[in-house]
């Protein structure tokens, strides 16, 4: 696993947001391109594409659709 410097590391803070989760995590390493290695708040590791971790950043990530849930409710 590559590591990074820490300044690089402690440039941005990190969410990662998934199953109505939002926690802090830093990047700590990368296994290859593709695979970034996350720390979560919690300590625990986990490997993540850099792109998704990116969207996961959005204010909007993870949130439904009001429209949707509004047409389904008239229905």
């Amino acid at each position: 696993m590559g590591s990074l410097s820490e300044k690089v590391a402690k440039t941005k803070a990190f969410f990662y947001k998934r199953n109505g989760l939002n926690l802090s995590c830093r990047v700590v390493g990368f296994v290859d391109p593709m695979t970034a290695v996350i720390e979560l708040e919690n300590g625990q590791k986990h490997c993540i594409h850099p792109s998704y971790l990116k969207e996961m950043q959005a204010a909007q990530f993870g949130q439904k659709s009001g429209g949707a849930a509004e047409e389904t409710a008239n229905a």
